[in-house]
């Protein structure tokens, strides 16, 4: 994808937020630069695990790396478990972090969740005057696991 004046290649790792890939999802981590945690909308438990992830991310990753809530499943109105008046709460005591709620699903979001934060890592990692990153600088995408409909995780961009 394409920032302003640099070319990123993105790199997700999927590591589903469980318990029994968290050690596997520790390596993931390293060389990371930004990574969105994602929790389901319809899954209460899922939002109670935003906390846990991005200290996790913050200690395998270290303090500069970026960081964005994912609100996923907007699409599903009815289903909704997770209210406002809870995420305005954590993002009050996260301070600085942002969420974009979004629907895989449908695609809402999801290009302008990937553009915001390739643009917070062209800024924190000092890419401005660049123009294209550098091969240690790449992002990239992939899936780490093949299983479907779980809910919340991680995804990470890697240099």
């Amino acid at each position: 994808m394409k920032v302003d004046d640099c070319e990123f290649k993105l790199q997700v790792w999927d590591t589903m937020g469980q318990e029994k890939y968290r050690s596997v999802a520790k390596s993931f981590y390293r060389n990371a630069m930004g990574v969105f945690v994602v929790f389901d909308l319809t899954n209460v438990e899922s939002f109670d695990n935003v906390r846990n992830w991005l200290y996790q991310a913050k200690k395998e990753a270290g303090e500069n790396i970026c960081k964005m809530i994912i609100a996923n499943k907007k699409d599903l109105v009815e289903e909704r478990q997770v209210s406002e008046e809870d995420i305005k709460e954590l993002l009050e005591e996260l301070e600085g972090i942002e969420i974009m709620e979004v629907s895989a699903k449908t695609g809402e979001n999801i290009n302008e969740a990937f553009m915001k934060i390739a643009k917070d890592i062209k800024k924190t990692f000092n890419l401005e005057n660049k123009v294209s990153a550098p091969a240690n600088q790449n992002i990239r995408l992939k899936r780490a696991e093949k299983e479907e409909n779980m809910s919340g995780g991680c995804c990470l961009a890697k240099k």
